[in-house]
């Protein structure tokens, strides 16, 4: 609670922070908010610069709340602090796999020149070149959908820089505001650095693995490999379907008899349609396994969760045990 409130006239001008006052601060998206627990006194310097300075008066004043001694105060503070609960856990709602949501980055190849004997060798050589440059590389394509998706939802959870949104950076960023206030509040000599408040899980296996994708990336490949592979039609000659060739006749010099001589030449067309098909495929397949990569996640970053909430709380018993 605060005596002092911002109302829907604030146009984000940053007049009010130009004054310094530590009880006003600025969220991501330029809005002033005033911190909890603020109580000026009606006749103070500092409420007296607030409402002069703002040029639409969107500060208001509540002479109806009772200032609080620090005392008091303090121990909000300090009951807040012994009733934090830590992040909460999550669910697959909260990090939801989408198969069509991600790149696959498929190539391409246009055809063949007229260059095969038969057709049989034409469609030979596109099932070679098929195989070569999408067929084979299946398990990369999974592993494309799967690391844009952990880049995607689970960034938060592996990475601790305040452009990254980061749960652990957010929190910190949190419990070191109630800090300060209590180091405020606070008539003891406290220790320097005590409201620093600096805790991640980064030292721990799990987040390592995560972060290079050994965890919700190259573990997961092999599922949605057999996924695809149980499939009746995801054999290499099942896509020999959608080859096409065409023919043309070259002229080969004189015949035996003097006159033209004209032979059959094939080349195969366009792989668009294989390749097409080969990631519909896929695609199927991720959506198969969706539950698992869900799940997956959750239980990876849930433990992740954990480690902080430990540290954490480890950290904050000492802070109060200082208090």
């Amino acid at each position: 609670m605060s005596n002092l409130s911002i109302n829907s006239k604030c146009i984000k001008c940053g007049s009010c922070l130009s004054l310094g006052y530590d009880f006003l601060k600025e969220d991501r998206e330029g809005a002033i908010e005033v911190k909890e627990g603020t109580f000026l006194e009606n006749d103070s310097v500092e409420l007296k610069s607030i409402m002069e300075i703002c040029p639409l008066g969107a500060f208001e004043y509540d002479k109806s709340v009772r200032i609080e001694s620090n005392k008091e105060q303090l121990e909000k503070v300090k009951e807040k602090l012994k009733n934090w609960k830590g992040i909460a856990h999550i669910t697959a709602e909260n990090i939801p796999f989408d198969e069509n949501k991600y790149q696959m980055n498929m190539p391409y190849d246009s055809g063949s020149s007229y260059t095969y004997s038969s057709d049989n060798a034409a469609l030979k050589a596109a099932e070679d070149k098929f195989y070569n440059i999408a067929y084979s590389k299946i398990d990369a394509f999974i592993l494309q959908v799967i690391s844009q998706y952990r880049g995607e939802m689970l960034l938060p959870y592996y990475t601790y820089e305040a452009d990254t949104n980061s749960v652990y950076y957010k929190e910190n960023l949190k419990i070191k505001e109630m800090l300060s206030q209590a180091e405020k509040l606070s008539k003891k000599d406290l220790c320097s650095g005590f409201s620093d408040f600096d805790v991640n899980p980064s030292s721990d296996s799990t987040y390592k693995m995560l972060k290079k994708g050994e965890l919700v990336g190259d573990n997961l490949v092999d599922s949605v490999h057999r996924e695809f592979s149980s499939g009746s039609y995801s054999g290499l000659s099942s896509y020999r379907m959608y080859f096409d060739y065409d023919e043309t006749e070259r002229y080969a010099g004189k015949g035996l008899f003097g006159g033209d001589k004209y032979v059959s030449k094939y080349c195969y067309r366009s792989l668009y349609e294989a390749i097409t098909e080969l990631e519909k495929d896929l695609r199927s397949a991720l959506k198969y396994r969706k539950d698992q990569i869900q799940n997956h996640a959750v239980e990876v970053v849930n433990a992740l969760i954990d480690t902080y909430n430990k540290k954490a709380m480890e950290e904050l018993n000492r802070k109060l045990d200082v208090l």
